[in-house]
């Protein structure tokens, strides 16, 4: 199969997570519940953005889950950026370096959830559905651009 094909499936299971739920049992105003893949795009995001600020006001003083947070925030726009280099046919060291920083990113994610164990049950985010089909389709989209390399060594 065409690498551009598997690339494909990859980014329909990444686009179509953002529609199922991503994360659950999380505490938000109105009790606890469940997030879709948007709203978990959105908040970290926000949380990329924020950072900074957040740096700022606690004088340096951010927790672990904050820092794996905004590692896992970066995900989306990498992906979207090295979906536009794989369309163009270009900058392939540049599509490493983002393949290896989307991985970075997914990697946070799970070790975010790792530091949930310690949270009282009403607060702990879990991954859902949404989020193993987003992982999924990410693993899908750059598993041509990670195993075209180990091939090339080999040959």
């Amino acid at each position: 199969m065409k690498p551009w094909k598997i690339q494909g499936i990859g980014f329909c299971l990444f686009a179509a997570a953002f529609l199922f739920p991503a994360v659950g049992n999380v505490s938000f105003e109105s009790g606890p519940g469940t997030a879709s893949g948007w709203y978990c795009a959105y908040f970290t995001a926000m949380d990329v953005v924020f950072f900074p600020e957040m740096l700022y006001r606690n004088h340096g003083n951010v927790g672990l889950s904050e820092w794996l947070l905004m590692l896992s925030g970066f995900v989306v726009p990498f992906v979207l950026v090295y979906l536009l280099l794989c369309i163009l046919a270009k900058a392939r060291m540049a599509r490493l370096y983002l393949a290896v920083a989307i991985l970075i990113g997914v990697v946070a994610a799970w070790l975010y959830f790792y530091t949930q164990f310690n949270v009282p049950d009403t607060q702990r985010t879990v991954p859902l559905i949404g989020h193993y089909i987003w992982i999924l389709g990410i693993l899908i989209m750059l598993s041509p651009e990670i195993l075209s390399r180990f091939l090339d060594r080999e040959s």
